[in-house]
């Protein structure tokens, strides 16, 4: 179990920054939302309900969320590079070269 008590800081940590930057929001909100999710099944009493709720309302505001943050800017290239990949690199080519 040593490996949560290294985990558990760092999820903390890079979510928080990820929020903060306003950087892949919406995988921060979802992970940031599972871990307190399972902090209330252990039975811990604090701030985690209200910290759950607030990233459920985000989630369902995901697109103002990422309005004011680096997302702005980092979506949009990362919509045209992942556009780019499938033009060159289509589904059923790429498979017929894995086989082949």
């Amino acid at each position: 179990m040593k490996i949560i008590n290294i985990l558990i800081p760092w999820g903390e940590l890079l979510v928080g920054i990820a929020l903060i930057a306003g950087v892949l929001t919406v995988p921060a909100l979802i992970a940031g939302a599972f871990m307190n999710l399972n902090f209330l099944w252990a039975g811990t009493v604090s701030t985690n309900r209200t910290l759950l709720l607030a990233a459920v309302v985000l989630l369902f505001a995901a697109k103002g969320a990422m309005y004011y943050g680096a997302d702005r800017f980092l979506m949009p290239v990362m919509a045209k590079k992942s556009k780019e990949w499938k033009q060159n690199y289509p589904r059923k080519a790429y498979a017929e070269k894995c086989i082949t």
